[in-house]
């Protein structure tokens, strides 16, 4: 009976968003489980919202709050790398000395799952219609620690900025520590960086013939250009260190590797008291630059 409703919710979504220019729909395709729990589905729902600008694609069974982004009607400029490839090898990651499943998009480390180094799927998403925006509610818990995420996505009609109101709350009878991670992998088989960070800026994956790891303290934003759009992630307060891994011009000689640049944002760390909540915000901007 649950998910009758979800689907009738959906499709009344989906008639009047029409009406301000936003489009949406739900795919079914195929996406490598890298785990094995109960919750975790083969053919996942992929929630596509088209702005007028840019559709993004939604992940939620695989803890993608960004699965794929691009410009509307030009799907080749994908500013965020996704792999549907069912025979993806695991890379080792520097960072965490660990092997990794880089299935690509944009994630949080809560809700994780330690055992496969990878998001837990979020158990439940809601699509909200709120005048001329749509919210993309997304909800998981952390079992171990007992830390519930709730994650809101906000699409504007034809608004270039994507909104990520991000809430955590301690859900345990005991304090808990957390470090949190941000992870954007952005596609660049062709196209350049935009970053503050002049060591890389406008550079392409040919001016890196291996892997490469830089570590930066302080970044204002980072992202990708292709032609005249563009895709970044905007900073403000709240990170405490950004770590930006390119596996080069080579990639395809590396085990588990991508044409991208992965960026890992580490936020300061908090510790919540049994049952406090913390709130922030993630923004990331799209932009053509017409003649």
């Amino acid at each position: 009976m649950e998910r009758r409703i979800t689907v009738l919710v959906v499709l009344l979504i989906i008639f009047s968003m029409n009406i301000f220019g936003i489009n949406i729909s739900i795919e079914k395709r195929e996406v490598l489980a890298v785990d094995e729990l109960h919750i975790t589905s083969s053919k996942p729902d992929i929630i596509k919202v088209d702005n007028g600008l840019f559709v993004i694609e939604v992940l939620p069974n695989r803890g993608r709050i960004i699965w794929n982004l691009y410009p509307v009607n030009d799907v080749s400029k994908k500013f965020v790398y996704s792999s549907e490839d069912p025979y993806l090898l695991p890379f080792f990651d520097e960072i965490t000395s660990q092997y990794f499943f880089e299935l690509g998009g944009f994630y949080l480390s809560e809700p994780w799952n330690p055992r496969s180094n990878q998001p837990y799927p979020y158990e439940k998403y809601e699509i909200l219609q709120k005048n001329n925006e749509v919210h993309i509610v997304l909800e998981g818990m952390n079992p171990t620690e007992k830390i519930h995420s709730k994650v809101v996505l906000i699409i504007k009609d034809s608004n270039p900025k994507i909104l990520i109101n991000v809430t955590l709350q301690n859900l345990s009878e005991n304090p808990v520590n957390i470090s949190l991670k941000e992870f954007t992998v952005f596609e660049l088989s062709y196209g350049n960086l935009i970053t503050d960070y002049p060591e890389i800026s406008q550079k392409t994956l040919k001016d890196f013939p291996e892997y490469k790891l830089f570590k930066v303290d302080d970044l204002k934003f980072f992202g990708a250009m292709k032609e005249k759009h563009s895709l970044k992630k905007i900073f403000e307060e709240g990170y405490s260190n950004h770590y930006i891994q390119t596996w080069g011009e080579n990639w395809e000689e590396e085990i588990g590797s991508a044409p991208a640049f992965r960026l890992v944002d580490e936020r300061n760390k908090i510790t919540l008291n049994p049952y406090e909540k913390h709130n922030f915000q993630i923004l990331f901007e799209y932009e053509f630059l017409a003649e």
